[in-house]
C-alpha cells in the first residue's frame, strides 16, 4: 500500500501548481515554529502538514508514510530510516522564582533527589532524559506533574508545581519574560539534546518536501528566525509593490505620511509597516484631491 500511496502523491504533485505537500512531525511545536515560518516565506503556497508526536509515534508515522520528516531529539528506530544532525543544545533546570535553587549557577543530580519534577509521559525526551540522569545515581525522580505538552512545562514550573528539565531554546526565545522562571545548569557532562532530521529513504518525497529538506539544513538550526510580524492591531500585510512605497520618510515611512495629522500628532509615531509579507500597505498613502475639470479653469480665466 505504501508504494500505491507514493504513486498517488506523485500524480497529485504533477497536477498541483503548489508542487505538492510536506508532512512533518515533532515532539514539540515550539521546536519547529521558526524554521516553518521561514520556509513559508520562501514557499508561500506550500501545503504544510504538522503533527505533534512522541518518539514511538514518529517512528510509526515514518514507516507508514504518514509523514515525510521528523524533527526528533531522540533516536528513532526502524528499517530504512536515515537522519542528519541539525544541532545540539544544553538542557537547563527551570525552577520557580524564589526557590532554594534560584540564584545557583549549577546543581548536582543528588541535590535534586527530593525535588518534585514537572515532566512528560514516557516516550518524550524530557522524561527519558530525567530518568537516565537519576538512574546513573541509583535514584528515581519524584514526579508532581506528568503531561503530553512539553511547551507547558515552563508554565507549570512558574506556577510552583515543581522543577523541570527544559531545552535552552526556551531561554533564548525569551519565554522567561512572560513565564518567569530561574535557570540553573545541571552538573553532568552530557546534559544536552541533539536535534536530528529523520526520513524514510524508501518513501516518495514531493518537490515541496525536497525544498523543505534543503531549507532546514541550509543554515545552523538554531539561527532560523520567524518572518517579521505585523504591528499589533493591524494584521494587514505588505506586498513587494507596497514595500517600494516606503523608505522616503524617516523610519521607512513615505514622505507624505510624515506630515502633521489633524490632532497635531505625527504619522511616524504609529507602528512601522510590516515588511516581507503580502497584502495592502500600511499606513496608507493620503489620497490626492481630485483634479478640477478643464471647464472650471476656462471659467476662471474668462472672469
Amino acid at each position: 500500500m505504501s508504494a500505491l500511496d507514493d504513486g498517488r502523491r506523485a500524480l497529485d504533485d504533477a497536477r498541483d501548481a503548489r508542487l505538492g505537500q510536506v508532512s512533518i512531525a515533532s515532539e514539540t511545536l515550539l521546536t519547529v515554529a521558526r524554521v516553518l515560518g521561514g520556509f513559508r516565506t520562501t514557499q508561500p503556497l506550500a501545503d504544510v502538514r504538522l503533527f505533534q508526536s512522541d518518539g514511538e509515534e514518529m517512528s510509526r508515522q515514518l514507516r507508514s508514510g504518514q509523514v515525510d520528516f521528523c524533527v526528533a531529539s531522540q533516536r528513532l528506530s526502524g528499517p530504512r530510516l536515515k537522519s542528519i544532525e541539525l544541532g545540539r543544545e544544553e538542557c537547563l533546570l527551570a525552577v520557580p522564582l524564589g526557590h532554594r535553587l534560584d540564584g545557583r549557577d549549577r546543581v548536582t543530580v543528588p541535590e535534586l533527589a527530593d525535588e518534585p519534577f514537572v515532566t512528560m509521559r514516557p516516550g518524550h525526551l524530557q522524561r527519558t532524559f530525567l530518568d537516565r540522569l537519576f538512574a546513573v545515581h541509583g535514584l528515581v525522580p519524584r514526579l508532581s506533574c506528568v503531561g503530553d505538552e512539553p511547551g507547558a512545562s515552563q508554565d507549570m514550573v512558574s506556577a510552583g508545581l515543581g522543577i523541570g528539565l527544559i531545552p535552552a531554546m526556551s531561554r533564548r526565545l525569551g519565554t522567561s519574560t512572560h513565564v518567569p522562571v530561574a535557570w540553573v545548569r545541571v552538573d553532568v557532562p552530557d546534559c544536552h539534546r541533539v536535534l536530528t532530521l529523520v526520513w524514510n529513504e524508501g518513501s516518495y518525497l514531493s518537490p515541496t518536501a525536497l525544498a523543505f529538506s534543503e531549507f532546514i539544513t541550509s543554515r545552523p538550526f538554531m539561527t532560523h528566525r520567524l518572518p517579521e510580524q505585523c504591528p499589533v492591531g493591524d494584521r494587514r500585510r505588505v506586498g513587494s509593490s507596497s514595500r517600494r512605497a516606503f523608505g522616503a520618510g524617516s523610519g521607512g515611512f513615505p514622505a507624505d505620511a510624515m506630515e502633521g495629522t489633524a490632532d497635531g500628532a505625527r504619522a511616524d509615531r504609529r507602528s512601522p509597516p510590516c515588511r516581507g509579507l503580502t497584502g495592502p500597505a500600511w499606513p496608507p498613502r493620503r489620497a490626492r484631491p481630485p483634479a478640477r475639470p478643464s471647464c472650471w479653469r476656462r471659467c476662471r480665466t474668462s472672469t
